[in-house]
């Protein structure tokens, strides 16, 4: 399905071997031809229907006057390609650069699915790059094809019940991980109380504590001799502070981070403790008015 700049009379072609590739059958999809920076995914369920996820437009804008929607789809196929049930991704995002194609892309993606049935979809080359998780019924349905960013991005879970305990071991049955989780009221699976992870000697690698699925406090990496590589405090705002430490314990940068972007200050030092760079983000761009500091 598909390839890189791949066209059969403007839409996307699909080949097919039933002879383990000594010969190919060539059609045409319903799809429309990607370009640079696109991939699709293909994917055969556990159900044995096909997955298929993609873009409506090519990179450069042009495409079959037929296919007349934009942004990014998901499919489903009971026949094996011949005939295809397409719908609409909401919320998938515009191109991370500002020059390219504006309307929303899942870049190079890449489907997964788990265990328990469900399609995992991983997006990149987008700000913020983005992992959607759906399923046949939701494909299939007519829900949430026009979702907004405002409707899906907040946490709807108020209550979280059935809390359980979770811990992963080392070969050695040291300790690898321990986490808690449990289902919150809008149904999805939620981590609350602490997580924490350990190197294979037993030290401390990592720890984060969560409510309702959101990391809150201090989110702290730690090195294998104990000092801490990093630290986030996750603030009820929504924002939080994320500050590097070099080996001998200052500070090596600081910054203010608020939906996935730099927003405020941004500080880099050296080991010595020497101010080497300081700049004010908004939104994920730098200030114009402050650039950095030179050392």
């Amino acid at each position: 399905m598909g390839g890189k700049n791949s066209d059969l009379e403007g839409f996307m072609p699909k080949v097919i071997s039933a002879d383990g590739g000594k010969t190919w059958i060539k059609s045409k999809t319903p799809f429309s031809p990607l370009q640079v920076n696109q991939r699709p995914s293909v994917l055969r369920l556990q159900s044995g229907c096909l997955f298929m996820a993609g873009d409506f437009q090519p990179n450069n804008g042009k495409r079959s006057p037929s296919i007349t929607n934009s942004g990014a789809y998901a499919a489903l196929s009971d026949d094996d390609g011949e005939t295809w049930h397409i719908k609409r991704i909401p919320v998938a995002q515009p191109h991370e650069n500002e020059h390219m194609q504006r309307a929303p892309t899942l870049g190079y993606s890449a489907a997964r699915q788990s265990p328990n049935g469900m399609i995992h979809l991983i997006t990149t080359m987008n700000d913020p790059c983005l992992h959607f998780e759906m399923n046949e019924a939701w494909i299939l349905s007519d829900a949430d094809a026009t979702a907004t960013d405002a409707d899906l991005m907040p946490s709807k879970a108020t209550s979280i019940a059935s809390v359980k305990s979770f811990e992963e071991k080392y070969p050695s049955g040291k300790t690898k991980a321990t986490w808690q989780a449990g289902i919150g009221n809008d149904g999805r699976a939620l981590l609350t109380g602490d997580e924490t992870w350990f190197f294979a000697n037993g030290k401390k690698q990592y720890e984060a504590h969560h409510k309702l699925g959101q990391k809150t406090g201090a989110e702290t990496l730690y090195r294998p001799d104990g000092t801490v590589e990093w630290k986030r405090e996750h603030k009820s705002d929504g924002s939080c502070v994320w500050t590097q430490f070099w080996e001998n314990g200052r500070k090596k940068a600081e910054s203010t981070w608020r939906n996935f972007h730099a927003d405020g200050p941004a500080r880099l030092w050296d080991r010595n403790g020497k101010l080497t760079s300081d700049v004010i983000f908004t939104a994920g761009k730098s200030n114009p008015t402050k650039p950095a500091q030179k050392p």
